[in-house]
């Protein structure tokens, strides 16, 4: 930043008297002689800090550049610091936002500030303020997370789907693009999607496709499917669930068929890769090849 140049290169006493004459002028000087005034608690014994003001703003007083390193007066040497402190707890404090990714093929934990922990699954990005958290309880999210909330403990899930507001313990949200999901494993949670509001209570889900809404009823299970190593679908078009297996293996999948648009409903598992394959071709009598390292290609068995 500009300011701290100026200040930084006037208590190294590097400034010629025509840079000090101009910066004697400008707000940042004047902002130093603020804080100067509010922070007299601190100068040393028998320090006359009008009397070194008075020094300062003499043209006299920077006539002589030999005496310019010995300029470097206590009180505004406090002062300076002050200011630069204060400016860089505003910017990387106050102001910070923790973020945290996954890759494809991904998995992570991590604690908000009121300790409920959030499980990323693959390909997945979470931002929020841990400065100021009772102030603004938002959890930015973009992919898919598992939420195990401490009790009593109240924040809004935000994502460019929907947002979820905390109202129990233990849910699901899943935000990719085109698609948004929400499970209640434990208390209850409110979502909003548009015009959209509902209310979920345990083993229940609400889903949005392409804007379109559904409540659906889950298996009372206390964790998502994904936590134990396989993803889980129930009347998902297929193209979502080939994105979801790019994404828990890193891989790319090329369609030569039209059955991404059917509904599919099964699992695949996250740790072998043929087998998960097989596990989404087979019900709609699909072949494939591995065409290079990470590519799949799709295609009826009858091209």
């Amino acid at each position: 930043m500009q300011g701290d140049d100026k200040i930084k290169r006037w208590l190294e006493g590097t400034m010629s008297d025509e840079e000090i004459k101009i910066f004697e002028r400008s707000q940042e000087f004047k902002s130093l002689e603020k804080l100067l005034r509010s922070t007299q608690a601190f100068k040393a014994p028998d320090y006359d800090v009008e009397a070194e003001l008075a020094k300062l703003r003499s043209k006299d007083a920077f006539k002589n550049k030999s005496i310019g390193s010995f300029r470097l007066w206590p009180v505004f040497r406090i002062a300076a610091i002050l200011v630069l402190v204060m400016i860089t707890f505003f910017y990387f404090f106050i102001n910070h936002t923790t973020t945290v990714k996954t890759d494809p093929a991904e998995r992570t934990s991590i604690y908000l500030p009121d300790s409920s922990e959030v499980i990323l699954n693959a390909f997945t990005t979470v931002a929020f303020k841990e400065r100021g958290w009772k102030n603004n309880r938002t959890v930015q999210m973009d992919g898919e997370a598992f939420f195990k909330v401490t009790k009593g403990s109240k924040f809004d899930v935000a994502t460019t789907m929907g947002t979820v507001t905390v109202l129990g313990t233990s849910f699901n949200v899943k935000s990719r693009p085109g698609y948004f999901e929400i499970t209640c494993y434990e208390g209850s949670v409110e979502v909003k999607s548009g015009n959209e509001v509902a209310r979920l209570l345990p083993g229940k889900a609400v889903r949005i496709l392409d804007g379109k809404i559904a409540h659906m009823s889950v298996v009372s299970v206390g964790t998502p499917a994904w936590l134990h190593g396989e993803s889980s679908f129930k009347s998902v078009p297929f193209v979502h669930v080939i994105r979801e297996l790019e994404r828990q293996y890193g891989i790319e999948v090329i369609f030569q068929s039209t059955k991404d648009e059917q509904l599919f409903t099964g699992k695949f598992p996250h740790e072998n890769l043929s087998l998960a394959i097989r596990a989404i071709s087979a019900p709609f009598h699909l072949k494939y090849e591995f065409a290079e390292k990470n590519k799949v290609i799709l295609s009826k068995e009858d091209d």
